[in-house]
């Protein structure tokens, strides 16, 4: 049973909630998987990690699960961020860095060796996705928020001029994501039909999103669930042909230090489907936008952020600033028709008397 849950299916694009960060440790050759589990948990200890709420014996191995607090599918990035350093610290199995990953359930008799499935319960009380994610990852956000404000000049003017914004890893997703909407917007059966001159690309490009968020164990498997929903005029020969590079540079990837996958400037995902992307359609894409919008969008995001931090330190917007003062004006002209001197009004509202006359005599 998979810890997560979905919009029916098990597939990444129909992830519903985030329940659980997990990890496999297996015992193979006859290894003694209570040393093994004993070694997992010292790496934890070592690594300051929470202990995991619950240790499943699965019959061959262990299963570590730490509970979350329901998380959106948006996490999913950050989600395997935590799910890959908890492989790194324990040498889990890591296919667990797959959100899909189905798990044995306690209980259950395994078939191999005719265990039962146990569980051990070290805590009942879930955790805080956030919380959890800084406690397990090598940086958190608020020392990635202060190594920003200690950065050289230099350094700040090459950031600065990076073409991709924040995890490239969220990115992808949002472009995978944004691809859906292109589908559903001009193909309502979410069906791109054969005679169509953009099934190939779209399926490419829909591949190659999901290279940057799926383990690559897993890559195809996805890629071919996806190509039999949205291209069913393809056989499963053709889907491979035509995404076996994106598998390729996936596994490549995984093995070694270098990065291999494909990557697209925005610009140049734009230009290749903007004749699938009407004025309408735009509003609602994250990813795949002209340059020109996402500056847009960034002053706006970034004029938000400047107001709120100004209500933070105190400061109120000038509309309500010119209201207030509207009032206090009216508030003084109604005192001073009603026989009040003044005088008396200054000492009152505890302003000043040249205050109160120009409030009184403004034209």
């Amino acid at each position: 049973m998979t810890p997560n849950e979905f919009y029916g299916w098990r597939r990444i694009n129909l992830l519903s909630t985030l329940n659980a960060q997990y990890i496999d440790v297996d015992a193979h050759n006859g290894e003694n998987i209570l040393e093994i589990v004993e070694c997992a948990l010292s790496a934890l200890i070592k690594e300051k990690i929470p202990d995991p709420n619950i240790i499943v014996w699965s019959g061959r191995g262990a299963h570590f699960y730490w509970l979350i607090d329901p998380t959106p599918a948006k996490a999913l990035p950050r989600w395997q961020a935590v799910q890959r350093r908890l492989i790194d610290i324990t040498g889990a199995d890591k296919m667990c860095a797959d959100a899909t990953r189905v798990l044995r359930l306690v209980g259950t008799i395994n078939s191999e060796n005719g265990v039962k499935t146990t569980a051990e319960i070290l805590n009942r009380i879930p955790f805080n996705f956030d919380w959890l994610a800084d406690q397990i990852l090598p940086i958190n956000r608020l020392e990635i928020r202060d190594r920003r404000t200690k950065i050289t000049p230099d350094a700040t003017k090459a950031i600065s001029q990076r073409k991709v914004r924040g995890s490239i890893f969220i990115r992808w997703h949002l472009i995978y994501f944004d691809l859906y909407k292109i589908i559903e917007w001009n193909w309502p059966k979410n069906s791109i039909p054969a005679d169509s001159r953009c099934r190939n690309t779209i399926l490419f490009h829909l591949a190659n999103a999901l290279s940057w968020f799926t383990v690559s164990d897993s890559l195809e498997d996805e890629i071919r669930s996806v190509a039999r929903k949205m291209t069913p005029s393809l056989t499963e020969c053709q889907v491979i042909n035509y995404t076996s590079s994106i598998v390729h540079r996936a596994r490549m990837s995984a093995e070694g230090e270098d990065e291999h996958r494909y990557k697209y400037r925005r610009s140049t995902l734009y230009r290749l489907l903007k004749h699938l992307i009407p004025d309408g359609l735009l509003a609602e894409l994250r990813a795949i936008i002209p340059d020109e919008l996402a500056i847009e969008r960034k002053h706006q995001f970034d004029k938000q952020r400047r107001e709120g931090q100004r209500r933070n330190d105190g400061s109120i917007m000038r509309s309500e600033y010119l209201s207030v003062a509207e009032r206090r004006r009216e508030y003084a002209l109604s005192s001073f028709q009603n026989g009040e001197t003044v005088k008396e009004i200054s000492k009152k509202m505890e302003v000043s008397i040249r205050s109160v006359q120009n409030w009184i005599y403004k034209k």
